[in-house]
This record gives structure tokens, sequence and C-alpha cells, in this order.
């Protein structure tokens, strides 16, 4: 699950950074820019929490 959550995250970045490029400055970002972004945010965030709370209870493990 995590693999496939990074290859998602992998793939989705240049789409995005594209999509970010393509626009000039003071056009509004189409809906599906937006919805990506979004998901590669909330990912983000949760894989870095479990990943965080998986080091932590480690950590307290090994104490």
């Amino acid at each position: 699950m995590k693999g496939r959550a990074l290859l998602a995250a992998a793939l989705a970045l240049p789409v995005a950074l594209a999509a970010a490029l393509a626009e000039g400055p003071g056009e509004p970002r189409p809906v599906h820019v937006l919805r990506l972004e979004g998901i590669i945010s909330t990912s983000a965030a949760h894989y870095f929490t479990t990943g965080l709370k998986q080091a932590q209870d480690a950590r307290a493990g090994a104490l």
C-alpha cells in the first residue's frame, strides 16, 4: 500500500508541475489541478504522520 501511494505521488507530481507552469499569472487554476493538488497534499500528510507515529512507537519500544 505504501509503495502504491508513493508511486501515485511520484507520477502525479510532474502532472501538477506541468499544469502549474502552463497557466499564466493571474489565471484561475483548473478544477482538476486543484483536486490533484489536494489529493497529493492529503496523501503526503497522511503518510508523513503515519511514518512519524511509527517512528515514535519504535523509539518508545526501544527505550
